[in-house]
């Protein structure tokens, strides 16, 4: 799976989500688009909405 930071994947994709629609890496790893090293997506959020209500829940 490619590694990519929230930014570059708002741009590929053409969207405008946010960082509590994805579950986003802990420490700082290498994005294949921009080169830079920043946390990337691990895997998209099933219930964005409970990240904001409860924001201890992983």
């Amino acid at each position: 799976m490619a590694e990519i930071c929230l930014d570059c994947a708002n741009k590929v994709f053409k969207k405008s989500d946010k960082e509590y629609n994805y579950l986003m890496s802990d420490c700082l790893e290498l994005c294949e688009e921009c080169g830079e090293y920043k946390r990337v997506i691990v895997r998209e959020r099933y219930f964005p909405l409970l990240k904001i209500l409860f924001p201890f829940i992983d």
